[in-house]
Parts: structure tokens; sequence; C-alpha cells
């Protein structure tokens, strides 16, 4: 179920193009685009005045900063209802696109000291307009209120041993009759926005902890031939530590008290240690009782991911784009069976693979008569 980060844009629309005003603005960006740049300049002007524009929404946006005690929420709202357009390079696009409206309907502008095009420290301010009053209490909703979810058009579930039918994605229609066996399905709640969230403490931790975590790590892969070799415990006594004192505008030596309030950044050179930092840290969080997603970049390393949690005793899945889903089943089992020029052909995979039923995209359906 999907959020309905657009529902907040059809008033605006219908009062746009019922006044005329639409007509002026899609010259040089669509309607939508306009108030989620608004949106954007309005959030800016209340929670950060006289700041560059271009800079900082995407900071404050991203969590690298907060504009004030409490605005979790709102920053939430804006990056949500701003959606593609708060990107870096929309966003100064967008804003371009923006100054070209004719200036009696914008609500912002340029700073005067400013050129006339958007630049890297261009700053906004407001100056007001007499069209679509309105809106400026829309955008002060959208910031504050949460964002539903779309109502989504559903059926009711089909009870067990009726008949029935659904159209394939290739367009042709498959007809089954459901068993008797099967248990009636229960019907589908609506998820309700909340309207603040609480984020559950993140654990105080130190060297000790991750040296603990290592051990374990290594005993739980003892008897897995895939991982036995990994060694989370030598890796972790060949990494040197290093935390920014923000008073002092340095590094100090050590890990020190490591917690995570918002965003933090790992980094460090190639072959460092920051995937192993990152593994022992999913361990730590898992056993104390938290959820973590872990953002990889291709749906093989995402399964790699899955096979080595399991390993580890954690229940892990995947989320995989479901659009291509055939087409990252292929390139999964392609790398896995690569066969080099000139080289042998790798064996099958032998025993139980933690992986294989989110690798497969048979329907079970097609056995039911």
């Amino acid at each position: 179920m999907s959020r309905d980060s657009d529902g907040w844009l059809e008033p605006l629309e219908n009062k746009a193009s019922s006044s005329g005003v639409a007509d002026a603005i899609t010259s040089c960006l669509s309607v939508r685009e306009f108030f989620r740049v608004e949106l954007g300049l309005m959030f800016l002007s209340e929670y950060a005045p006289g700041q560059p524009a271009i800079v900082l929404l995407r900071k404050l946006l991203d969590g690298y900063a907060l504009p004030g005690a409490g605005t979790e929420t709102v920053v939430r709202n804006v990056r949500r209802r701003m959606g593609p357009t708060a990107r870096g390079g929309q966003w100064r696009l967008r804003l371009n696109d923006y100054c070209k409206v004719p200036a009696h309907l914008r609500l912002f502008e340029l700073d005067e000291d400013a050129v006339t095009r958007v630049v890297h420290g261009s700053v906004f301010r407001r100056r007001g307009s007499s069209k679509l009053p309105e809106r400026e209490q829309a955008y002060h909703n959208a910031m504050s209120l949460p964002v539903a979810y779309k109502l989504e058009k559903t059926h009711d579930p089909a009870p067990p041993g009726t008949p029935v039918r659904f159209k394939r994605a290739d367009g042709s229609t498959a007809r089954l009759r459901l068993p008797d066996w099967l248990p009636e399905a229960r019907p589908e709640r609506r998820l309700e926005p909340k309207e603040y969230r609480t984020r559950a403490a993140f654990p105080q931790l130190t060297e000790d902890d991750f040296r603990q975590a290592a051990k374990e790590m290594d005993q739980c892969l003892s008897a897995s031939e895939r991982y036995r070799t990994e060694n989370f415990t030598g890796r972790v006594e060949r990494m040197v530590f290093a935390r920014t004192d923000r008073e002092a505008g340095c590094l100090t030596d050590g890990l020190g008290i490591f917690a995570i309030d918002g965003v933090a950044q790992v980094v460090g050179l190639m072959n460092s240690g920051k995937t192993t930092f990152n593994d022992i840290l999913v361990k730590i969080c898992t056993d104390r009782g938290l959820r973590v997603g872990y953002l990889v970049s291709s749906v093989g390393n995402a399964l790699e991911k899955v096979r080595f949690f399991r390993a580890l005793g954690i229940d892990a899945i995947p989320l995989i784009g479901h659009r291509n889903r055939p087409a990252h089943m292929a390139r999964y089992w392609d790398d896995l069976l690569y066969v080099p020029e000139h080289g042998q052909l790798p064996p099958l995979p032998d025993g139980h693979d933690e992986v294989a039923e989110f690798t497969t995209d048979i329907c079970l359906l097609r056995a039911v008569p």
C-alpha cells in the first residue's frame, strides 16, 4: 500500500485551472511542479529563512541537518510530498523554471542582489500574491499533516471452492477453481498514517561490543561451508577507529561510544572495514530487538546479504521490485552459474540454499485445476 503523496495537489490544481492561472504557469513548468517548488520554498522560509535554497533543502530532507527540535515530522511530510522535485539536479532546474513564471503569480522571488538565474548560493524571500490565496494554508497543511495511504480498489476475497478467473501480464485470461481446503482470506486492513513516530532508542556501543559480536558471528558461521573462513574477530582487531570531535573540529582515536541519532556516516579507504562494520552492526541491532534495512547496489548483492544474514540466524528477506522480477531472477542465476572464457563449468549448487525461495518466478496457481 503506497502513500498518497499527490493528494494535496488536486484541490490546488483544480483551482488553478478554473481561475485561468494554470495557463500562465504551464508555459514554464507543470502546475504540480509549481506547487511542489513553492512547498519547498515555504518550508525553507518557515524553518531556515535567509539560507541558500539549493544547498540547504537537500541536506534538511536527507536528514543531514535538522531545522530545529521536534521538526522530524515536518521534514518527513515535505520530503514525501515534494517527491522527485526535491532531488538535487531537479530542484535546481525547477527553481530556474519557477523564476520564469510571471512575478504576480509567485509567492517567492530571488533576493534583490541576486542574479536572475538561480545559482548555488541563491536565496529566496517571500513576496506574496493575490492569486490563489488559499495555497499558503495548503502548504502549511502539507507540512504539518501526515501523508495518508492511497485508497486502492480491491476485490473481496473469493471464498474457497469458488471458480475464479484473472488476467495474466500477457493479456490472456486464466480460469481455475480455488480448492475447498484453502483457509478463507481475511479482508485487507486499511493502514492509517501515524500522527507521530516514536523511534526505539539506538543502543550505545563500544569497541568491546563489536569484538564480542564478531566472536559470536564466527561461532554462528563455524558450521557453514560458505562462511566459516570469514574471521570477523580478526577483521575487527585489524580495524583502526577514529571518531569526530565536533568541539575540537578534528578526529579522535578510538570508537568511543557509537550511537545513531538521525544519520551517521561511516567512511574509510577501500578494504578498511566499512562493510564489516555495518554487518556487525546489523547483528548487534537485531540481537537487541531492532529492525534493520540494508540497502545494496544490486539484486544479486541483496540476495547474497540475505543468504549471509540467514546463516547468522537473522530472519532476513530481500525486497525486490516486482515488475522486473523475471529479469532479476535471470541475472541472479547467470551470476551464480557464470562460466568465464575458457573456464570450467561451475558446479550446480548443492544442499540448502537460503535464497532459493526468493529466486523463482514459478506461479503455484498453474498447478491448480
